[in-house]
């Protein structure tokens, strides 16, 4: 028996556009491939660690704000089990995001408009130089942009169809219900999601002329109540749905339901050094300096390449056109943009929002969007026909070289970590001392595995002295955000740090070669060097906290420990010092010296200058001659999970 085989070739069968959107997908992978970042600086160093504790059962849910985006690091366990604890293992999970978001915006572009526009919108995405950056991080910022883009094809599409299609019901309900499921999702990757609800909140309103047609033959009242009011029922209820798992998962840990809610609230209401300059975004997004003139900072220093250069006509052209479509894509994009530029991190005060460049990955598929639609249908043709080829190689050209050269410094930023391993296997130390990002990155090239040392924050290790310990001074990218309290100047090393080695690593960009110094610290204490730190000390808390110690305050006693959580006491009589403990766990590794004895005499009066601890330190008891001169500290670390370190100073004053 012999089978009729057509003889038409199966690639003659593929559609044109179909073709092009699969080179598209191939290009967009060879180059997210070419500059996949992996594990870098910001947040994900402590993204990949929750990871590994979900995959070994250590932890599933937290109560930080990192903690709470649990749809950022969740999924990447199933990669962590397929490549295992490395670069491939932590950002193939974003990679896939985005490599899908690229489908999505051609499914959009298509939906919205036409076929041309699609395939522009993949073009422009597959090489548009925060995407490639992201898409290979363990970053919520990506994810969400990607998630964001998949729920909103749905919302449209639903209403596309439904607004088409015959009778007085909704025809594509589940189109509604994975919307709202992916809005969900995307408050589980991370709370900027709000600036997506907010954006599907206005367009409840905007797009009611959409059913126009539809209420007009099945009556305002039922049709409205049937498709319109509909719609977002079963959009708001797969929402909630999600919520309210969520939320059932956190009142079973803390016993409030709003948890997420409330605390991130709270964690946003507080200063942390969050960027608030309202300028930021249009002078990256546009190439300017602080009076708005053109200033091109270098390929290595934008994030965003030429792009809002052409959005930024878009829109204008996309304001000009009659098309619903068009105006909902340009309130996607303003209203994003504008959240970002002057929203509110409280809900009962003003507090503008922490800019970072990567945030405004919320914006990229509505620009996008509006750039593909504005090269691939502008008018006159004859002028698109010329004009819009040269403007999108220009756009994919310059995006390879901010690509190339973003990546480039990225992963010269983390060069050094590998060498940092190599020697600390090698050395084999009991303790590390080190910036709170190396040692991230360093447990994740450990794999999270015991290899015998243990990493300490190096800002303990002036105090802190033991056998076998090291500290790293390393001199490159974020080095005094973390050392700046201990060591003003990296070259002011203490008297008992012995370099044992140095390690220089050339970089890839043209710039001075990393170096990295490894101390051994000496256990043996030196008199003139206590001394020299107490003078160090006042002088540190004076210009620390202004006013607070004063040129005729006496520094009593410096006191810090490692690890405290539970309720102690400290009972100081001369220069007898002892500690009481009282609930919970009794306090671990205290280090403390005291540099003035308690006095008989009640001359002076003394308080507590707190610098570390997230608990209470007062004092309860004054020294007087009905408790024998004995002054008394409660150190209360109070309802926090975990343990904390704290260090405080007692200064006595003059009456």
């Amino acid at each position: 028996m012999i089978m009729n085989i057509s003889a038409k070739p199966f690639f003659k069968s593929i559609k044109r556009e179909t073709a092009l959107l699969i080179c598209i997908f191939l290009l967009a992978l060879a180059v997210r491939v070419v500059f996949f970042n992996g594990l870098n600086w910001d947040d994900d160093p402590d993204y990949v660690n929750r990871v590994y504790k979900v995959k070994t059962g250590q932890g599933f849910i937290y109560t930080d704000n990192n903690g709470f985006r649990i749809g950022t690091y969740y999924p990447a366990v199933l990669t962590y089990a397929l490549f295992g604890i490395n670069d491939v293992g932590c950002g193939t999970y974003a990679l896939a995001v985005s490599l899908l978001s690229i489908i999505a915006i051609y499914a959009l572009g298509k939906l919205l408009f036409n076929e041309r526009t699609g395939i522009i919108a993949a073009l422009l995405l597959a090489l548009y130089p925060l995407d490639v950056e992201l898409a290979s991080r363990l970053m919520p910022d990506g994810l969400l942009a990607g998630f964001s883009l998949f729920a909103l094809y749905f919302l449209l599409k639903g209403d596309i169809q439904n607004s088409k299609s015959p009778g007085a019901g909704l025809q594509s309900k589940w189109s509604y219900v994975l919307c709202g499921l992916l809005l969900g999702w995307c408050t589980l990757v991370n709370m900027s999601a709000v600036v997506i609800i907010l954006f599907v909140a206005v367009y409840f309103f905007f797009s009611l002329g959409t059913f126009h047609a539809k209420l007009q033959q099945t009556g305002y009242l039922k049709g409205f109540v049937n498709v319109v009011f509909m719609r977002y029922i079963l959009l708001a209820g797969a929402f909630l749905a999600v919520a309210v798992i969520e939320g059932w998962a956190y009142y079973k840990v803390t016993g409030d339901f709003f948890f997420k809610f409330n605390n991130t609230l709270s964690h946003y209401a507080g200063n942390y050094g969050f960027c608030k300059d309202f300028d930021m975004y249009p002078r990256i997004m546009f190439h300017l300096d602080h009076l708005g003139h053109f200033r091109f900072r270098g390929w290595q220093n934008s994030y965003y390449g030429f792009y809002y250069i052409v959005a930024f006509f878009a829109l204008i052209y996309g304001l000009a056109q009659l098309n619903i479509n068009t105006y909902t894509v340009i309130l996607w994009l303003l209203t994003v943009f504008c959240y970002l530029q002057w929203g509110s991190m409280s809900v009962t005060e003003y507090n503008p929002l922490h800019r970072l460049a990567r945030h405004l990955s919320l914006a990229t598929p509505p620009m996008i969007l509006c750039c593909a639609f504005f090269l691939g249908n502008y008018r006159p043709e004859h002028i698109r026909k010329y004009a819009a080829p040269v403007i999108v190689l220009f756009l994919l050209v310059t995006s390879l070289l901010f690509n190339y050269y973003r990546h480039e410094h990225l992963t010269d930023s983390v060069l050094p970590q590998a060498e940092i391993h190599e020697y600390l296997e090698q050395l084999k130390p009991n303790i590390v001392y080190a910036a709170n990002n190396t040692i991230a990155y360093q447990k994740f090239l450990d794999k999270f595995q015991d290899r015998g040392r243990r990493y300490i924050d190096i800002r303990r290790a002036g105090k802190i002295r033991r056998d076998g310990a090291y500290a790293i001074i390393g001199e490159f990218r974020n080095w005094r955000d973390v050392v700046r309290d201990i060591l003003p100047n990296p070259y002011d090393i203490p008297a008992n740090w012995e370099l044992a080695k140095v390690i220089k690593v050339e970089g890839r960009l043209k710039r001075p070669p990393y170096k990295v110094r490894f101390f051994k610290l000496h256990k043996t204490p030196i008199k003139k060097l206590e001394l020299k730190k107490r003078r160090q000390i006042e002088k540190h808390l004076a210009e620390k906290f202004p006013g607070a110690f004063k040129p005729s305050s006496k520094l009593i006693l410096s006191w810090e420990c490692e690890l405290l959580d539970g309720i102690d006491e400290l009972h100081l009589r001369g220069r007898k010092v002892s500690l009481q403990h009282i609930a919970f766990n009794a306090p671990e590794e205290i280090t403390y010296k005291v540099f003035r004895p308690i006095r008989q005499k009640e001359y002076y009066t003394y308080r507590i200058i707190k610098e570390e601890g997230r608990g209470e330190v007062n004092i309860t008891q004054q020294p007087s001659p009905q408790n024998n001169f004995t002054l008394v500290i409660r150190i209360d670390d109070g309802p926090f999970p975990s343990w904390d370190f704290y260090r405080f100073f007692l200064v006595a004053d003059r009456k």
